[in-house]
């Protein structure tokens, strides 16, 4: 009942269906979330009560570093675990993750903009904003969502892929494969690698270049880039490093 089903178009016009997670599910993994945050904080406050529990200078300066570390731990949560993984523990826990409305896993700009704005979709208390904005949200995006260009979608079960029309072109591959993708899994990601290699001279300029920075995107969560390598020859670089792993 969470769930709302929409279709996007990618930047080669092709329709691409998405399971959208709806604002209860969003909600729900935000709770798991605070429940972790929330624990985490009190570990922390009984530490630093031990440590200065002698008070004085010392101990003002240490709850003021620990005050300013809880608040930026609280914002940084969100952005690491979305930007690396594309998901916090409160998502995963409800097969929930974010991506950019074009399917593809988000950035670091993307991440930054859109927990930046958690700030402001908070207000006036408990994400009443937020909530609002998401509630008359076709896609239940946020502010942080609207601004980023983000979605939170609910990638299929494992076992239950979408399944690939005959005669697919290679952009309908990449749609079809997108909530693998973004759910980090290295076979798809591979297998991706390769088709992309064996159609890339088929496909125009920019579509080439689009997909091949969303691929590398998603490559640079397994392969660490070696520096000076633009996205195509990285992802050449990624794909015989992959095979390598795969390799006995």
């Amino acid at each position: 009942m969470f769930v709302d089903r929409i279709s996007v178009t990618t930047p080669e016009r092709v329709a691409v269906s998405y399971e959208v997670a709806g604002v209860g599910t969003r909600a729900l993994a935000q709770v798991l979330d605070w429940l972790i945050l929330i624990g985490a904080a009190i570990v922390l406050l009984l530490v630093a009560g031990i440590a200065f529990s002698g008070g004085g200078l010392e101990g003002s300066v240490g709850v003021a570093g620990l005050t300013v570390l809880l608040g930026a731990s609280w914002i940084g949560y969100f952005l690491v675990c979305e930007w690396r993984w594309g998901a916090t523990a409160g998502k995963r826990a409800l097969r929930a993750r974010v991506v950019t409305e074009y399917g593809a896993p988000i950035g670091f700009a993307d991440s930054v903009t859109r927990n930046l704005l958690r700030i402001v979709d908070f207000l006036p208390f408990v994400y009443l904003l937020g909530g609002i904005v998401a509630i008359t949200s076709p896609r239940s995006q946020r502010l942080g969502d609207r601004a980023a260009g983000t979605l939170v979608v609910r990638p299929p079960k494992r076992g239950r892929t979408q399944a690939v029309p005959q005669g697919a072109t290679f952009v309908q591959l990449t749609s079809y494969r997108h909530t693998a993708l973004a759910g980090g899994a290295v076979g798809e990601l591979s297998a991706l690698i390769d088709e992309f290699q064996a159609r890339k001279p088929k496909l125009l300029e920019a579509a080439r270049r689009d997909l091949a920075a969303r691929i590398a995107a998603q490559a640079e969560r397994v392969v660490e880039r070696p520096p000076g390598l633009d996205d195509e020859r990285f992802i050449e670089h990624a794909r015989l490093a992959i095979h390598q792993r795969e390799t006995p």
